[in-house]
């Protein structure tokens, strides 16, 4: 064997050796629960019961007819496609908070409305709970 071919030998090997402990835990944390869930679903499987009924692929038949499980692969579907969305537009947003673009005042001031706004209706509301002659609070300690 010639030097280079030794050299890149053990370039490789020490590449392994830095690899290794992340393979190991993709492996632990990953590919055991994956094959662990794909086995466990070809059972009919209850906790606590004595024995359980291998029923190979039926389960996944059923799961075809199942109306629950094709709502929830909906709602998967839709999150899948809402939160790409909502992340960027709120990026663009932390974007335009940055100081150096024209009208910044006025852009901050809409976007800061409905903090304010909905920190006036928590005071009315707690005004009209605890108002010392009219209040909610004050008639239902009354009666």
């Amino acid at each position: 064997m010639s030097s280079l071919t030794k050299k890149k030998l053990r370039q490789t090997g020490i590449a392994y050796v830095f690899l290794a402990p992340a393979i190991v835990l993709i492996g632990v944390f990953q590919l055991y629960p994956m094959f662990s869930a794909l086995s466990l679903s070809m059972w009919d499987y209850f906790p606590g019961a004595p024995t359980n009924e291998f029923v190979g692929i039926d389960n996944f038949r059923r799961l075809m007819y199942d109306y629950s499980f094709w709502y929830a692969l909906l709602n998967s579907v839709l999150y899948l496609l809402v939160v790409p969305i909502i992340i960027t537009l709120s990026l663009l947003l932390a974007i335009l908070v940055e100081p150096n673009i024209p009208f910044i005042r006025f852009f901050r001031a809409c976007y800061y409305i409905p903090v304010v706004t909905m920190m006036v209706v928590v005071a009315f509301a707690w005004r009209l709970i605890f108002s010392t002659d009219t209040g909610l609070l004050n008639e239902l300690l009354k009666r």
